[in-house]
């Protein structure tokens, strides 16, 4: 028998770079830290190792798991205290320690449900002799099992949101789950108008952006009672975040559409989470961002930051070659990506949505063959699909994380704009129009998306931007200058080449490419790295330091969770102090302002705060949301006609008088001709059509005479006004072109200088055209003013407004004006056709930040 002492004489190193040098000398290594790395690890050892939360910014290729490890290993052995190393997957968890066993650091895999750990390596880590990797599941959940680490470092900290949320997130949708879907949606009900809720329990609906409310159940008891009631009731896989969020329901956020039901805290209230509190943290991030984003992804309110060096540069990828099928001559995205496919063999597919996932990756695959698992994703489908000669791979929400270099997947087909993974950031981004935020966010998923398959300087890859939505959003971001610069000159490059010739001569591109030919050589990649270079010198990054405010932000949030709403109030009308000194923050802070409003509506008056400042709060967000539907629905309790809108107000009076018994007229005749008008693509009938709706919308609605005007110009008073530029007899591949945007950047003061009267602030310029991108350059940027709508909305528009008001003409017999007018009012609240409603629809896809 022998017996074993504890032997702790080699765990101490003064630093994480001399923990490295000693376990490089016992291992016989010749390798040695890049300056970069050796430079981040002094930085951290020397200025920030008494911070509790640390972001170290290391983007892909430049070591960051290695950093991280030697920080973990060095703490713990430093302060002689247990470890933990998160990561967002298990695949990502097993690939950590695989990494630490090569570098000598040991470290116990934690993945999975507690009681199927390994014993022997949960006691190594808890005895604090070595580290442990985990997933970001097992810190946030109902009852962590990971004890009391004194720091826990967290990798991919940029694609955290959706993982840290995940936990405090009860989400139903009504295709997966009918009967829960339905017990929630009558649980809110009284939150809800009818004709929305009728919607949500009704099949066969037809879903758009606007279909999602938001409803905040401090306004109303009887909504926060049932809900208590219902998701008390809750088995199965609800179960376990119905645990997580029902102590403070009462501040969390609900948001409805037709498709899905989600109760969550606008921020996770991680500071209730013991493991989590207790410890300090460090984020490895790919990038650090000005917006807060990692601040609001964790819910704390102050993270220091190392950033890269700046000797370190930037590590190039490798090359990626876009391709827009949307803005080719034939514009089948189907049959262009099934060709491109057929030539490179193995392709992914990435979107926010397991279905939408599974749909494409089926209608592209070239044959049945080529369908590869489902996106109910696991380490052995993606196993199969690197080893698999042929294939697609449907990927749902797997922005990051996935590794596919070199011949194991030479295809990515991005299929939406990546700032939908969840309901509430599709009703901040499409309803809200909080784009500051989520920005980042957004930005870094896009980036992540698109490099799957380009992870070293060797490799490349095809992308395929699938539709119309996702080039929208690649448009605005050229235009706002904000991808980094090799990234923004592969889209721009791509987007010209998939403008040229038919779809014939975008396979042959792609057939180069792949071939990495001497043609993509000698004439293509010169011609690439010149576009870059004229990226990088218009690169803005970043814009809107929102930070200053998350401090504030965070402790609003989290004092309202914990029920302490006079302290909830008061640092949201910091926050907002904080954001009035921010370009373009009001629709953030219109949200900031009607959630402080609803606090401050639930504080006893003997306190100082209540009604009064409720109210002026609430009036405030209405204020800096230019009466959005979005927060008026909220103000008035969805009973909207308790707070009209002027713009709606001078809309519902205008059809009053058009349906006044004698004035009717030919009004039938008109809304026939004004749809076969706005069916056509002949610019004359198209521009006759937009007035005519503008008409039948309850505005002053024109043709501006004068070069150069719009064709159609919608005015409701001095409150609203939408000018319309209609570029009907485009075709829907390639750009609205420079000269389109220079026109329409200059509509509304034309059309405001031949009034002689100064536009009001709720004013937009939209181009209406069946294009979905829009060509961008420093001479032709789209002011913040300028929108783009698909021709199709508006003909969509027109066909509802015409049965509506052929509604209204049933009734119009009618001879007291008030009772025609609440009929208008009702009908048109409907059909979400009152002229805050049309402004809210038309300028959904802004052109600019």
């Amino acid at each position: 028998m022998a017996f074993v002492g504890i032997d702790r004489a080699d765990e101490s190193a003064d630093t994480p770079v001399d923990l490295y040098d000693r376990l490089v000398r016992r291992s016989g290594s010749s390798s040695s830290l890049w300056a970069h790395q050796s430079a981040m690890l002094s930085a951290y050892s020397d200025k920030f190792v008494d911070d509790r939360n640390v972001a170290l910014e290391l983007p892909t290729g430049t070591g960051k798991t290695l950093v991280g490890l030697l920080v973990a290993e060095w703490y713990r052995r430093t302060k002689n205290c247990a470890v933990l190393y998160a990561c967002p997957t298990v695949q990502l968890a097993e690939s950590v320690v695989e990494a630490a066993t090569k570098e000598g650091i040991r470290a116990s895999l934690l993945v999975g449900s507690h009681h199927s750990w390994d014993p022997r390596q949960a006691q190594k880590y808890f005895a604090t002799e070595q580290i442990a990797v985990t997933t970001y599941s097992s810190v946030f959940n109902t009852n962590p099992q990971i004890g009391s680490p004194g720091l826990i470092i967290f990798d991919d900290a940029h694609a955290a949101e959706q993982y840290v949320a995940e936990a405090y997130s009860l989400s139903v949708k009504s295709i997966d789950d009918p009967i829960r879907y339905k017990q929630l949606v009558d649980a809110v009900r009284p939150s809800l108008d009818g004709v929305f809720y009728e919607q949500c329990v009704s099949s066969n609906v037809t879903h758009s952006s606007r279909d999602i409310r938001l409803i905040v159940p401090l306004q109303n008891p009887t909504t926060r009672k049932n809900l208590v009631d219902v998701i008390a009731k809750l088995d199965s896989e609800q179960v376990y975040p119905a645990r997580m969020i029902r102590p403070g329901i009462s501040s969390c956020l609900i948001y409805v559409s037709p498709a899905e039901i989600l109760i969550r805290p606008y921020l996770p209230p991680t500071h209730i989470n013991s493991p989590f509190a207790n410890a300090k943290h460090i984020y490895l991030s790919a990038t650090l961002g000005n917006s807060g984003e990692l601040e609001r992804s964790f819910g704390v309110s102050k993270i220091k930051r190392i950033p890269l060096p700046a000797t370190a540069g930037k590590p190039e990828s490798g090359r990626k070659f876009f391709v827009f099928p949307t803005l080719t001559e034939d514009g089948d995205s189907e049959s262009i990506t099934k060709r491109i496919i057929e030539i490179g063999k193995k392709a992914v597919v990435i979107t926010s949505d397991r279905r939408t996932a599974t749909k494409v990756a089926s209608a592209v695959s070239p044959d049945p063959s080529y369908e590869i698992g489902d996106s109910s994703f696991s380490q052995s489908v993606l196993n199969d699909f690197r080893s698999a000669d042929h294939g697609v791979l449907p990927l749902a929400g797997r922005f990051d994380g996935i590794d596919l270099p070199g011949d194991s997947c030479r295809v990515i087909v991005l299929v939406r704009q990546p700032g939908q993974a969840s309901l509430q950031e599709r009703f901040m981004l499409e309803r809200a129009g909080i784009f500051g935020p989520l920005g980042t966010r957004v930005r870094s998923r896009f980036t992540q998306a698109a490099g799957r398959c380009t992870r070293g300087q060797s490799d490349h890859a095809v992308v395929v931007v699938y539709d119309s939505d996702l080039v929208s959003y690649l448009s605005r971001e050229l235009a706002s200058h904000s991808l980094e610069p090799s990234l923004a000159g592969e889209v721009r490059f791509g987007i010209k080449n998939s403008e040229v010739g038919d779809d014939n001569n975008t396979i042959d591109n792609v057939t180069e490419f792949l071939e990495q030919s001497d043609a993509w050589f000698d004439v293509a990649e010169p011609a690439l790295r010149e576009v870059i270079d004229r990226e990088r010198a218009t690169w803005e990054g970043e814009s809107g330091d929102l930070r200053s405010a998350v401090n504030y932000e965070v402790r609003a949030f989290h004092a309202a969770w914990d029920g302490s709403l006079e302290l909830a109030v008061a640092e949201g009308v910091k926050t907002l102090n904080e954001l009035a000194r921010i370009e373009g923050s009001e629709p953030f802070r219109a949200f900031i302002s009607v959630l402080s409003s609803t606090w401050a509506s639930d504080i006893d008056e003997a306190v100082g705060r209540g009604p009064a400042e409720s109210q002026q709060l609430m009036e405030d967000g209405i204020r800096l949301s230019r009466n959005a539907p979005w927060l008026r629905d909220i103000a008035a309790g969805a009973d909207r006609s308790k707070s009209e809108a002027p713009a709606d107000a001078i809309g519902i009076d205008a059809i009053t008088r058009l349906l006044a018994p004698g004035a009717q007229g030919s009004a039938v005749r008109q809304l026939e001709q004004m749809t076969d008008d706005l069916a056509a693509t002949q610019h004359d009938k198209f521009e006759a059509g937009l007035v005519t709706l503008g008409t039948f919308l309850g505005a002053d609605s024109e043709k501006p005479v004068g070069e150069g005007r719009a064709d159609a110009a919608w005015r409701w008073g001095q409150h609203q006004w939408l000018i319309l530029d209609a570029k009907s007899e485009h075709k829907p591949s390639g750009q609205v072109s420079q000269g389109d945007i220079r026109q329409v950047n200059t509509q509304i003061r034309d059309y405001a200088g031949d009034l002689g009267v100064e536009a009001p602030v709720q004013s937009a310029s939209i181009i209406v055209s069946p294009k979905s991108a829009v060509h961008t350059t420093a001479s032709a940027t789209p002011e913040p003013h300028v929108h783009l709508i698909d021709l199709n909305i508006v003909r969509s528009t027109a066909r509802r407004l015409r049965g509506v008001w052929e509604e209204m003409l049933a009734g119009a017999s009618i001879s007291d004006s008030a009772a025609r007018r609440a009929l208008v009012s009702k009908k048109m609240n409907d059909a979400g056709l009152l002229a805050t409603d049309v402004f809210e629809t038309f300028t959904l896809n802004p052109l600019s930040r």
